[in-house]
C-alpha cells in the first residue's frame, strides 16, 4: 500500500474517488499490470534486501503461543493440545480488565492484535482508555502520549492505505463521540476531518479492500440508552475525511450489526444488529446478512444462518469470516458459524467459552489463531483470553481469494503472503511481483 503522506495527498486532491487513482498508479508500478480483488493479509515490513522468515507453527499446535510468551499471562492450559476447540490462554486476572464492547483490529505493520476502551458495569458504569497489544499468547499495556476519551462501543478497523488502525465514534457517561482517531507506531493521533458521520456509537465498520476505503455503517444516536434508535447511513473513510454514500438499497437501520471483510468473496459481510420503535427495548432482532461492495449493498439469501442477535463477535480470517456468540434478550449464545461463498455453516469445534456478548475477537496470522477476549453473560463481566487454532476449522481446502493452495496466510512482507500446505507439510511463500506496499512520494 501506499505511505500515510501519498495516501492523504492523494485523498485531497480526489476526495473519496482516491480508489480509482490507487488502480492507475499501481497500473504504473507494475507495468500495466492491476492485481484487481487481491487481498493479502499483511505481516510487520520486511526491508527489501531481507529474506521474510515464515511463520512459527502451522495452526493446530497452542505451543507456538506458549512458547513466545514473555510474562506469566499464559496459564498454560491445553497449550500442548492439537487445538481441537476453543482453549483458555490466559486467566481473567491478567490482561486487560474484564469488559464489553472494546474496539479490536489486527495490526500488521506491529504485528500484534489491537484493542481500546470498553466498559463494564459491575458497581456503576465505568469506561476504560487504555491501550493494550496481544501477541504471541501475552498481552501489554502500553502507554502513548495520548489517546482517545474513555468510551465503549467504538468502532475500530485496519487501514492499509494508512498503515494505521483507525477508530470511530463510541459512548462514554451520557456523551456519544464522532471523533476519528489512528493508531500507529504505538501512538495514537486524532484525525481532523472536514467531514463525518454524526455523533453515535456501536456503528458496524471494516475495510472494504476492493474499494480501497473503510465502511461505516448504521450505529446508535441515543447516549442516554433511554431511546434507541438505530442508523441506516452508510459512509466512507478515505485516510483524511469522510464523505457519506448513497446506495439505492440499503440494510434496514440497525445498531451494533457487524461488518468483517471477506476474503474469500471479496466482499465486507454485514450482519445482525436490531432496532426499536422508539422504547427503551427492542423491537426487532436481526439475522439477515448483507454484502457491501462497489459502493452497493446487496442483501445475501442464505439457506442457514445464526439466530437473530447482537453484540455477536466477527472477523475476517483465511476461511471467510468467523461469528462467535453474541445474545437476543436474556438469552445468550457461544456457538461459532463460519460464512463463505453466501451462506453460513455452524462449525464443530469441541470445546467453546461460556455463553457471552460483547465479546473482542480478532484472526492472529502470527500464529495462525482466532483470538477471543472478554464480554459478559447475564451481568458477569468476563476476561480471560481464548484461542482457536484447529486446522480443521481454520483452513480452506482450494485456498480462494488468490490463494494457490489450501491454508491460513501468516506474516508475509508486503508483496507476499504465506499460506500452510497440509500436504507437505510446510509453510509456502506466496509472493506477488514487484513491490506495491510502498510508493514514496
Amino acid at each position: 500500500m501506499f505511505s500515510r503522506g501519498l495516501r492523504r495527498k492523494m485523498a485531497q486532491d480526489g476526495a473519496i474517488g482516491v480508489a480509482a487513482t490507487y488502480r492507475a498508479l499501481l497500473a504504473i508500478a507494475v507495468g500495466g499490470l492491476v492485481l484487481a480483488g487481491a487481498v493479502v493479509i499483511l505481516g510487520p515490513q520486511a526491508t527489501r534486501a531481507s529474506e521474510p522468515t515464515a511463520p512459527r507453527a502451522p495452526a493446530g499446535s497452542l505451543a507456538h503461543v506458549a512458547s513466545n510468551a514473555t510474562n506469566s499471562c499464559a496459564s498454560g492450559t491445553g497449550m500442548n493440545g492439537t487445538g481441537g476447540g476453543w482453549v483458555n490462554i490466559t486467566s481473567s486476572a491478567c490482561g486487560p480488565a474484564p469488559r464489553r464492547s472494546a474496539a479490536v483490529a489486527y495490526d500488521p505493520e506491529g504485528g500484534f492484535i489491537l484493542l481500546f476502551g470498553g466498559y463494564e458495569a459491575t458497581y456503576g458504569w465505568f469506561y476504560f482508555n487504555d491501550t493494550w497489544e496481544f501477541s504471541n499468547g501475552s498481552w501489554t499495556e502500553v502507554y502513548p502520549a495520548q489517546s482517545p476519551p474513555a468510551l465503549g462501543a467504538a468502532a475500530m478497523a485496519w487501514d492499509p492505505g494508512l498503515n494505521a488502525v483507525v477508530l470511530f465514534g463510541g459512548v462514554a457517561y451520557g456523551l456519544s463521540y464522532n471523533e476519528t482517531w489512528e493508531f500507529a507506531a504505538g501512538t495514537w493521533t486524532q484525525i481532523s476531518t472536514s467531514h463525518a458521520p454524526s455523533p453515535r456509537f456501536s456503528p458496524a465498520m471494516a475495510y472494504d479492500y476492493a474499494d480501497e476505503y473503510l465502511v461505516l455503517y448504521g450505529g446508535d444516536t441515543d447516549p442516554q440508552l433511554n431511546v434507541d434508535v438505530g442508523l441506516g447511513d452508510t459512509w466512507a473513510f478515505n485516510g483524511v475525511t469522510w464523505a457519506q454514500l448513497s446506495p439505492a438499497v440499503s440494510p434496514p437501520a440497525r445498531f451494533p450489526g457487524e461488518m468483517a471483510w471477506d476474503p474469500l468473496d471479496h466482499y465486507v459481510v454485514l450482519f445482525g444488529g436490531w432496532n426499536t420503535t422508539g422504547g427503551a427495548s427492542p423491537s426487532f432482532y436481526y439475522n439477515d446478512t448483507w454484502a457491501f461492495a462497489g459502493g452497493s449493498w446487496t442483501r445475501i439469501a442464505t439457506t442457514s444462518a445464526p439466530s437473530p442477535r447482537v453484540l455477536t463477535a466477527l472477523a475476517s480470517y483465511a476461511g471467510g469470516v468467523m461469528l462467535f456468540g453474541g445474545n437476543a434478550g436474556s438469552t445468550a449464545y457461544n456457538d461459532t458459524w463460519s460464512y463463505a461463498g453466501g451462506n453460513w455453516t455452524l462449525l464443530s469445534v469441541g470445546t467453546a467459552p461460556g455463553d457471552r456478548t460483547g465479546t473482542m475477537m480478532s484472526f492472529d496470522p502470527n500464529v495462525g489463531c482466532m483470538i477471543l477476549y472478554g464480554g459478559v453473560d447475564r451481568g458477569v463481566w468476563l476476561g480471560g483470553t481464548f484461542a482457536l487454532c484447529s486446522p480443521a476449522v481454520l483452513t480452506r481446502s482450494g485456498g480462494g481469494g488468490g490463494d494457490s493452495g489450501p491454508g491460513i496466510r501468516g506474516v508475509s512482507p508486503p508483496n507476499s503472503y504465506w499460506t500452510w500446505s497440509t500436504a507437505n507439510p510446510a509453510w509456502i511463500l506466496q509472493r506477488l511481483g514487484p513491490e506495491l506496499n510502498r510508493i514514496e512520494g
